[in-house]
């Protein structure tokens, strides 16, 4: 990324954080980054353009916590979650205004590219989140994964709401270490757990996520063909995605080949970034078919 086009995002970022979404117009946008309107659309198309990228930096960090998982010590739920929860508060704080400045101007319901983008961060988002408690606590608790996300995502969007109404210096590392310890908790002792999301019996598959999942796939393969870094593997993985994509394209997609496909996709570093969201929804999908 450029340093103007860096400048723009972050000046964009602070004036919708400020002012909304709505109010804020591209002469704002350039009078705070000190260039022309003609400059600004030589980077952006629009100021849609300017928040679909916001939007898009703002996941692409929330899923670079993925990389996580493979460094995290899987012998200990509760480090592993510190880590991973500490590492979730950072960025959510980061881009806490204006998240909420969308939320604002583009409510549920809302049609567009804008609201469409969303929409689909925040099922990304709650899929790699049960990615995460199932790598961390096991396939056993599979059956209320889905529960157990959203009182995550819950008790995050919360503790950071208390820290902005109450101006409290609460350490984030001291929220994510109370949240993991409760999660051991429930986890440990949830024999008696019944599940509200997580009945695949009241809860059919949703084909429209293996859907996705292709398409965002289709996406990657893309990537590889365009990739300018000279990939030894990037042969053998165009094969490997074609393989996958004609799995997730069948009938009934065998999940032991699936999940064999996913990982040596996402073994490849160039291709973390493209593989996490479809690795998760993926261990969504499958958790709710099972």
């Amino acid at each position: 990324m450029t340093p103007r086009r860096a400048a723009i995002l972050s000046a964009a970022a602070k004036l919708f954080q400020s002012n909304g979404i709505h109010s804020t117009a591209v002469e704002d946008i350039t009078r705070e980054s000190g260039i022309s309107k003609g400059a600004f659309y030589k980077h952006f198309d629009s100021k849609d353009d300017l928040i679909l990228e916001l939007l898009q930096r703002f996941c692409d960090e929330m899923f670079h916590q993925g990389d996580l998982l493979s460094s995290t010590h899987r012998g200990s739920p509760l480090l592993a979650l510190k880590r991973i929860l500490t590492v979730q508060l950072e960025i959510l704080t980061d881009y806490q205004n204006f998240m909420h400045a969308v939320a604002m101007d583009f409510p549920p319901n809302s049609t567009g590219p804008i609201p469409e983008a969303v929409d689909r961060l925040t099922r990304d988002l709650h899929a790699l989140n049960e990615r995460v408690l199932l790598a961390v606590f096991g396939p056993e608790v599979r059956p209320y994964v889905a529960d157990l996300a959203v009182v995550l995502e819950g008790a995050l969007h919360h503790y950071l709401m208390w820290r902005t109404w109450q101006g409290t210096t609460l350490r984030l590392e001291r929220i994510a270490g109370f949240l993991a310890e409760c999660l051991v908790a429930i986890v440990t002792g949830e024999q008696n757990l019944s599940p509200v999301l997580s009945n695949s019996a009241e809860r059919p598959a949703d084909p429209l996520n293996l859907e996705s999942m292709a398409r965002d796939l289709a996406s990657a393969r893309v990537a590889v063909q365009g990739d300018t870094s000279g990939a030894p593997t990037a042969g053998a993985d165009l094969q490997t995605i074609d393989l996958l994509l004609d799995e997730l394209h069948g009938e009934h997609p065998r999940g032991f080949l699936v999940d064999a496909l996913l990982a040596q996709l996402y073994d490849r570093p160039y291709l973390t970034k493209h593989m996490t969201p479809i690795a998760a929804a993926w261990n969504a999908w499958k958790g709710r078919t099972e």
